[in-house]
């Protein structure tokens, strides 16, 4: 090839060339140049096969909202499509990807909390289009503060501190807790003390909170918190902590970094300057309005009182520590209460003077102990409950149901009767209660059949 000529390269695979990667070298020389290009072969045999899924794992549950989705394919140079969804049908898609050339994918910020994600991946190459993998599913992990799934949250106590509370009080040294518009996070006011230039030991304390018996579920303090408070390279000058009381003030207790879930202490507060909370891990520096989460479960069945202490030494002040938004919830187990029978409806021949004992499973499906009536619609036919009409069950025990029914010696063959037996919860707090049914149609027959639906 004479420059500036070029030429063209065609390459062809025998029919029996294996399919995989391959390294193609081409060179070339002028004179006394020589240069040379080392190009990648890729060889199919048709559309790719289906990609494996890998992560997160199908089914998983508390997945890290930062995870990627992963898949394998058996061979290199594909392309892949990705589909996420909210369903399983996939009618509620969140991202539909192409033309990915990796097998992975996470979203740009990272998936939503709390929530259940449907996915399937499939490849691509120059001969076509592979079929769609198997779906996984998986669930992320709660957001932090957020009452577990089952749950819902119920408020102890909450402010946004626009009217002012007595309940509210401040105290200590050089004081100057207040009340203000100067700064808030939501909507006006918030509660404020000033980084002083001489010793102080200033505290904001709340009203008296009780937290119930959540029986293992959590409780939670939120507040949010703007600071501008001297601190050093390592720790803190000057500094804010949270205290807590069980017992109506008498004694404190600084609530431990362990316990806060969102919002962790800077680091300690100096013993070189006569800080009176010397010594203490605390929140200091610069930083805009943020959401400090603290987890009280420990305090469940107790009263107690929350105090924000700040403490400055004689040296620089600066503009304090403001705190706006403070709630308390604690998070109860959602009223559950569903009784189960194992089948809906069943169809029942006996021939006639004879009886039909019925026996069914009835489980109860809720989260709650639960106590059951029994109700057997009337009929013509003589029916008799074999079983106790009000039974207790715990959540996910079963029962066995029993009951008996006289076919009627004058019955005609092929005659039909309908009964309806319900199982009603007596614990279900809302109206009407949950209950299960189950339709039975008695038949008068030559042949006696009654259905498999025994319990064991």
């Amino acid at each position: 090839v004479n420059p500036p000529g070029a030429s063209v390269l065609g390459l062809s695979t025998k029919p029996n060339t294996p399919i995989g990667d391959y390294l193609v070298t081409i060179s070339g020389t002028g004179g006394d140049k020589y240069h040379e290009f080392n190009l990648g072969l890729t060889v199919f045999d048709g559309s790719p096969a289906a990609v494996t899924l890998t992560s997160p794992a199908n089914g998983g549950a508390d997945v890290p909202v930062d995870s990627p989705l992963t898949w394998q394919s058996a061979q290199t140079g594909l392309t892949f499509e990705l589909q996420v969804a909210r369903d399983s049908a996939f009618t509620q898609l969140v991202y539909n990807e192409t033309g990915l050339t990796q097998p992975s994918f996470l979203p740009l910020g990272g998936w939503d909390n709390n929530t259940t994600y449907y996915w399937r991946a499939r490849a691509n190459n120059p001969c076509g289009i592979g079929d769609y993998s198997p779906t996984y599913q998986f669930r992320t992990v709660l957001a932090a503060g957020e009452c577990p799934n089952n749950t819902e949250a119920l408020a102890l106590y909450q402010t946004t501190f626009e009217t002012a509370d007595p309940a509210w009080t401040h105290s200590g040294t050089n004081d100057t807790w207040a009340r203000t518009t100067l700064r808030a996070f939501s909507p006006s006011y918030s509660y404020h003390s000033v980084d002083k230039n001489e010793s102080s030991l200033q505290y904001l304390t709340s009203p008296v909170i009780s937290i119930p018996d959540t029986f293992g579920e959590p409780a939670y303090l939120k507040f949010s918190q703007w600071l501008d408070i001297e601190a050093n390279t390592y720790g803190c000058f000057d500094g804010a902590l949270l205290q807590i009381s069980t017992n109506a003030g008498q004694s404190w207790s600084q609530v431990p970094d362990t316990l806060l879930i969102a919002g962790s202490y800077y680091g300690a507060i100096s013993t070189a300057y006569g800080n009176p909370l010397g010594g203490m891990q605390a929140w200091c520096g610069y930083q805009d309005w943020s959401k400090v989460i603290i987890d009280l479960t420990a305090y469940a069945g107790q009263d107690i009182q929350l105090r924000f202490a700040q403490g400055t030494d004689a040296s620089l002040g600066l503009e304090g520590w403001y705190v706006d938004d403070f709630s308390v919830i604690a998070c109860e187990a959602k009223p559950d209460y569903r009784p189960y029978l194992n089948t809906s409806a069943l169809t029942i021949g006996q021939a006639p003077g004879q009886e039909a004992v019925i026996r069914l499973q009835l489980t109860n499906a809720g989260a709650n102990p639960d106590t059951y009536l029994l109700d057997l619609s009337e009929s013509i036919w003589v029916a008799n409950m074999l079983s106790r009409e009000v039974i207790e069950l715990q959540p996910g025990e079963t029962t066995r149901l029993e009951f008996s029914i006289l076919i009627p010696e004058e019955a005609e063959f092929g005659q039909i009767e309908h009964l309806l037996l319900s199982v009603i919860s007596q614990n279900d707090p809302t109206n009407p209660p949950a209950k299960d049914e189950t339709t039975i149609n008695l038949m008068a027959a030559l042949l006696n059949f009654v259905p498999m639906v025994n319990a064991p």
